[in-house]
């Protein structure tokens, strides 16, 4: 079997509250829950509005919204509307019922009137017909109140059993027309109802229930007001806002529906009116910062043409549906604190006459509204809507100022064995445009010899770009620098000294001495480093034994003869400079030395005696 939306929710019979007439606002008065067989969800309404309660539509929750101490009232009525979303089945059918709440303010009366008997009564009516049955029961409501004050109640409730004829025609709707249109506000006050409508039951039982067979996703409901024998009032309501931007018209099938559930329908075409509802929106806004983003160059408009440097053109639009509704008035500044912007009020043209220099200040906040064309729908005293956005100037940077060096002479020192590449210094140029490039090269003042530094275009980094020799080449360069940033120029002057090292080992000579008797051999060594001022430490090496026995650095006698001496000597003088640093540089020098023969010996007989043989007749 399929389901179908075929029970209404129902309230329980006796809802009854007391409330103290001092309570405070906020006070819970009563849970209106309503029950639905089918399993719908219900939502709750307040059938007019109760100034002094509030009603939570999802739950049924009623809680005091103003204090009751000073009413001379001491019972309230309130209506409440229990509409089911008819989700049991699809949702397209809804039901509605309602209930009534009792609310009693407590004072000294506390006792309440009281049925001892009955308090439930089931009478039953009967037509004097004999093909009846009973199809549906009546509940009545039966209130007593006492005299007090304030006066209390209690109710009986009264069940008729309705008994009618089983051959009823259907409902029939009252008026000329079938079909019919009604027109109203997109704001229309959900309190107040659509359309009423009368419809006519020709059952024994005349009760009628209205619904509609379409609620537009629960949109509409419908809610029976009155009866006057078989003729039945019912009104179309609706439970949220209309949208007239989103949908101009429903088409509202009506249906009535007697106890034998006999139906009549009436299509109601449902127009919406727009209403000025909207405000104005501004287009090319930001997502990320929710600012509208505008660009201008730096430079003097004081003398643009009479209206001034286009900014850009501000658009906003409304979204409400007809005119004048949806027509954008008016633009106007209504915050600029440097004061140097102006708007066309009609067409949103952001202008300016004012001398912006970037480097003073790089942007601009304003505020600017835009204002439509129609009295408001929900500002006071025919107010028109307006929307507003924080606009951001962001100012170009031209390329109006020179680059230039924070000092016009720059001395630096340099080793001179420093490898070709090798950066030595930078000379930084400073331009306060932001978005300028500079590039920088190095000027040679001089028509000689080429420069032995050369820079990098990109930083300003002098490097080696030749040999440098403090010894036998130039001490001192003096050259410039300039930096271009493809408009201007700048210059500052370069002094790089040249710094000794210790890069030229000892030099010395190879000597030949001849026919040496005294003590008086030297050796010579030179060094080009430290302008040709050195130290120097001297060590000989020798390829004999011999030789160390006669030549040291001092004074030692020489020996010509052997054993002890030799004819000739020969060996190495090693030099090294600067002995006191940690790698000092060698030079050597080879020495021959010829001793001149001195007779400084006598003769030496080998043997004591000696035994010789001389041949007879042999000359003298």
């Amino acid at each position: 079997m399929t389901n179908v939306n075929d029970e209404s929710p129902e309230f329980p019979n006796d809802m009854q509250s007391g409330l103290r007439y001092d309570a405070a606002v906020g006070s819970d008065v009563y849970l209106a829950k309503a029950t639905d067989a089918d399993g719908n969800i219900i939502t709750y309404l307040f059938l007019e509005t109760y100034q002094k309660f509030n009603l939570n539509t999802s739950t049924g929750s009623v809680t005091l919204h103003e204090t009751i101490a000073s009413t001379q009232r001491f019972e309230y009525l309130l209506k409440v509307i229990a509409v089911d979303d008819g989700s049991c089945c699809g949702g397209i059918t809804t039901r509605t019922s309602t209930g009534t709440l009792t609310v009693n303010i407590l004072t000294d009366n506390e006792n309440r009137p009281l049925f001892p008997d009955c308090q439930s009564l089931t009478p039953h009516v009967k037509e004097e017909q004999a093909d009846v049955f009973i199809i549906k029961q009546l509940l009545l409501k039966v209130i007593g109140r006492d005299q007090g004050n304030p006066a209390l109640y209690s109710s009986a409730s009264v069940v008729i059993n309705l008994i009618t004829y089983a051959d009823n025609q259907p409902p029939k709707w009252l008026g000329n027309e079938s079909n019919f249109q009604v027109s109203v506000p997109e704001n229309h006050d959900k309190a107040k109802a659509l359309v009423n409508s009368t419809a006519n039951s020709s059952s024994a039982m005349p009760t009628l229930s209205f619904g509609v067979t379409d609620s537009f996703d629960n949109l509409f409901y419908t809610f029976a007001l009155s009866s006057n024998g078989r003729i039945q009032a019912g009104s179309l309501r609706h439970l949220y806002d209309f949208d007239h931007e989103k949908i101009t018209q429903y088409t509202v099938r009506l249906r009535a529906t007697d106890v034998e559930n006999e139906q009549a329908i009436r299509i109601c075409t449902v127009a919406i009116t727009d209403v000025n509802d909207n405000e104005p929106r501004f287009l090319g806004i930001n997502p990320d910062n929710s600012l509208l983003e505008l660009r201008i160059q730096e430079g003097d408009y004081t003398k643009a043409f009479e209206n001034g440097e286009l900014v850009d053109t501000i658009n906003a639009v409304d979204d409400d549906g007809t005119a004048p509704n949806n027509q954008v008035q008016e633009y106007r500044i209504t915050s600029d604190g440097s004061g140097f912007f102006q708007i066309d009020a009609t067409s949103g043209k952001l202008t300016t006459k004012a001398n912006i220099d970037k480097e003073h200040t790089e942007l601009y906040m304003i505020q600017v509204e835009a204002v439509d064309a129609a009295p408001s729908s929900f500002l006071p005293n025919g107010k028109h809507n307006t929307g507003q956005v924080t606009v951001k100037v962001i100012i170009g940077d031209e390329n109006d100022n020179a680059p230039y060096f924070e000092e016009s002479e720059n001395t630096f020192v340099v080793k001179e064995d420093l490898q070709i590449g090798t950066v030595v210094a930078r000379v930084s140029a400073i331009d306060i445009d932001s978005d300028s490039v500079m590039t920088y090269r190095v000027l040679d003042p001089s028509s000689g010899k080429q420069l032995p530094f050369s820079g990098i275009p990109q930083t300003g980094d002098i490097t080696v770009a030749g040999e440098l020799d403090y010894d036998e080449g130039k001490r001192t360069f003096v050259f410039a620098i300039e930096v271009f940033d493809s408009k201007f120029t700048g210059r500052t002057n370069v002094t790089v000294n040249i710094l000794d090292i210790n890069d030229n080992p000892p030099v010395v000579q190879s000597y030949t001495f001849d026919n040496i008797t005294e003590n008086d051999l030297s050796v010579n060594a030179t060094d080009k480093d430290n302008n040709g001022v050195n130290s120097f430490f001297f060590n000989l090496k020798f390829t004999d034994d011999i030789g160390p026995q006669y030549f040291e650095i001092g004074q030692k006698a020489i020996d010509r003869d052997y054993p002890d001496g030799l004819t000739e000597f020969k060996f190495t003088v090693e030099v090294s400079d600067a002995p006191s640093t940690p790698r000092p540089l060698i030079g050597y020098g080879d020495v021959t030395v010829k001793p001149m023969d001195v007779n400084d010996n006598a003769p030496v007989s080998l043997d004591e005696y000696m035994q010789l043989s001389v041949q007879e007749e042999h000359d003298p």
